[in-house]
């Protein structure tokens, strides 16, 4: 159940954003808003502070605010996830320019998730990323991370500074996965395994999950056969969600 303090985001997110927005606190791994159905979902995560809430509530209020409710997919030529990346570069830029007072919010509420390891990189060479990768941690963590871009990509974090427009960010996103599948340094993402009756060894990603933009390889912890799976690409999950079921031979 929702505590006070979640309501009382809730409804921060319908004075910034406006409008009457549907707010609802779920089990989820990450906050989330519709542009469809203007339905805005904050996770109930108990150890977060309010400053994490402001942080979500300012980033998906940008959405609801500067996102076009449009289907893009005849104008860009790439997966959704880098879409999605430089969109929310452009509309915390958009935020932090309407509501001055959210810049605290945001650069607090990601330092906070990274000392939490949120985002899974303490034990990781960021810089052997993906460049998609390395652009979301850039924009949500700052320069302060150190990560390098090579010639041909720092030209790349200029225009997403400076992208001002939904089609600028189309653009930008189309060509970056352009550079990356030239490279071979960046592959489509599928969400979830299409096959059922696989067999699969323990370690085998099954599948990748967004949370905040950052994606999350799950890994079979048995030997076995694939029997069912429980979600389909694009779903939604909660924490502790069954995903597949898994025949252990």
């Amino acid at each position: 159940m929702p505590s006070p303090n979640h309501e009382i985001k809730g409804n921060l997110a319908k004075l910034l954003a406006t409008e009457n927005l549907i707010v609802e606190h779920r089990n989820r791994p990450t906050a989330s808003f519709d542009v469809d159905s203007r339905v805005l979902t904050l996770p109930l995560w108990d150890k977060a502070s309010g400053v994490v809430y402001d942080m979500l509530v300012g980033h998906e209020v940008g959405h609801a605010l500067f996102t076009p409710n449009e289907d893009w997919r005849d104008v860009a030529d790439c997966p959704k996830d880098y879409v999605n990346v430089i969109e929310d570069a452009r509309i915390e830029k958009l935020m932090k320019r309407k509501y001055p007072g959210l810049r605290k919010s945001f650069n607090g509420g990601y330092k906070e998730l990274n000392d939490q390891d949120f985002f899974q990189v303490h034990d990781e060479d960021i810089n052997k990323f993906s460049l998609i990768d390395r652009i979301n941690l850039h924009f949500k963590l700052g320069a302060d991370c150190m990560i390098t871009f090579g010639a041909s990509e720092a030209p790349f974090l200029i225009r997403i500074e400076e992208a001002e427009t939904f089609e600028e960010v189309l653009q930008i996103a189309e060509e970056i996965y352009t550079l990356g599948q030239q490279d071979s340094a960046v592959n489509p993402i599928a969400s979830v395994s299409d096959d059922d009756a696989e067999e699969v060894n323990e370690g085998d990603t099954l599948c990748i999950i967004e949370a905040m933009k950052m994606m999350n390889q799950i890994e079979s912890d048995v030997h076995g056969i694939i029997e069912r799976i429980l979600v389909q690409n694009g779903d939604p999950v909660e924490y502790d969600q069954v995903l597949f079921l898994i025949s252990p031979s």
